[in-house]
C-alpha cells in the first residue's frame, strides 16, 4: 500500500484530491495526512514516513520548493500539484515524479501512480543488482581458488 501525504494551503484542493484518490485508487493508496503548509507537511513526513507527497507550489510562508530543504535525504517521491504551468521547468531540477495541473482528474492520477509503481520496481531491481554484484565481488576469491 502506498502511503501518501497531501500538502496544499487550499482546503478545497486538499479535499478534492483526497476524495479522488479514495474513490479511484483506495486499493493502492492511503492518504495518511492532509497538510495546509510546508511545516505541517514536514511534521507529517516525520510521523508517517510516506512514500508519496502531493505538494502544492504556491503557498504562504514557504513554497513547495522549500519543502526539500527540510530533508537531508529524499527517500520518497513528490508530485507537484499546481494551477500554474510556469513552475514546471524549475520542478525538473528536483527530479519530481510528476507535475500535475489543477484541477486533476482520474487519467492524470492513473498515469502518475503507474509511473510511481514503475519507478519503485526499477529501484528494487537496481538494489537487487547491486547486492548481487557486491556478493560476487566479495566471493570472487572463493570461486577462483585452485587447490
Amino acid at each position: 500500500m502506498i502511503l501518501a501525504i497531501i500538502i496544499d494551503d487550499e482546503l478545497n484542493a486538499r479535499e478534492f484530491l483526497k476524495k479522488l484518490l479514495f474513490r479511484h485508487f483506495s486499493e493502492k493508496i492511503t492518504v495518511v495526512a492532509t497538510c495546509d503548509s510546508v511545516l505541517s507537511g514536514v511534521k507529517a513526513m516525520a510521523k508517517y514516513q510516506a512514500d508519496l507527497v502531493f505538494l502544492d507550489i504556491q503557498m504562504p510562508k514557504e513554497n513547495g520548493f522549500d519543502f526539500f530543504r527540510h530533508f537531508d535525504e529524499i527517500n520518497f517521491e513528490v508530485v507537484f500539484t499546481s494551477a500554474y504551468k510556469e513552475h514546471a521547468i524549475n520542478a525538473i531540477k528536483y527530479d519530481v515524479l510528476d507535475y500535475l495541473l489543477k484541477p486533476m482528474n482520474y487519467i492524470d492520477l492513473l498515469s502518475t501512480l503507474n509511473r510511481f509503481e514503475n519507478r519503485k520496481k526499477l529501484v528494487a531491481k537496481n538494489k537487487n543488482t547491486e547486492a548481487l554484484l557486491e556478493n560476487l565481488s566479495t566471493n570472487v576469491g572463493t570461486f577462483n581458488k585452485a587447490e
